[in-house]
């Protein structure tokens, strides 16, 4: 996984960028893999008194490029980050949407489908 080209930044990252309270912060990246599988990302940012990160979807604007957006709600110094992952479920209903619209019987995806699903349910459990 590749995160690159995040937008707004001074210098990589070496100075603030400056912003008032209530303005929004749209926050920008290049995010890739190889290969086909689809990907999931996420912008965390916190403000100065947060103790734990906050975090909104990144949306896939085109070429590898993915938005964000967070809003300043009080002065002081916010962070924020941007994170993504190879997601396997998005991967299997994107192939399985492209399979059935091709006129072909995804009854035998729907088994790879169903032990993701066992699979995350375990995780949850296990967290």
């Amino acid at each position: 996984m590749v995160i690159e080209g995040v937008e707004p930044e001074i210098d990589g990252g070496r100075f603030p960028i400056k912003r008032v309270v209530g303005e929004r912060v749209v926050v920008e990246a290049d995010i890739y893999t190889d290969g086909t599988d689809a990907l999931s990302c996420r912008l965390l940012y916190r403000g100065p008194e947060d103790k734990t990160w906050s975090q909104v979807p990144m949306q896939a604007v085109g070429d590898d490029r993915w938005r964000g957006e967070l809003t300043v709600t009080g002065p002081g110094r916010w962070r924020y980050t941007v994170t993504g992952w190879v997601d396997p479920f998005k991967t299997w209903r994107r192939d399985l949407q492209q399979r059935s619209g091709s006129g072909r019987n995804p009854a035998a995806e729907l088994p790879a489908g169903a032990a993701l699903i066992r699979q995350a349910g375990r995780r949850a459990e296990a967290a």
